[in-house]
């Protein structure tokens, strides 16, 4: 629910959002930017790819949730899991 909750929250006007770069980098409860950014891309937010540098994203979120948790990413995490089914950038 946490991306839910910042979809919802920028679509009611909140101009920024508090999130780690993958789930398993940002404390319980907090929103995953990769899959944020990807979320408002796919509703046609033409500012994030204007806006961020999104070419790396899939691989750095990769490299911070290996690093937070010393193990590989799950392969079906969502946008950056090796067997994803959504597209990310």
């Amino acid at each position: 629910l946490a991306n839910a909750t910042v979809l919802d929250a920028l679509a009611g006007g909140a101009d920024g959002m508090w999130c780690g770069l993958s789930e398993e980098g940002a404390p319980m409860g907090h929103a995953c930017s990769a899959v944020a950014l990807t979320n408002l891309a796919r509703l046609g937010n033409k500012h994030v790819m204007a806006e961020y540098n999104t070419e790396n994203l899939v691989s750095a979120a990769r490299k911070v949730a290996v690093a937070t948790t010393g193990k590989p990413v799950p392969s079906k995490q969502v946008v950056y899991g090796s067997s994803a089914v959504d597209v990310c950038f």
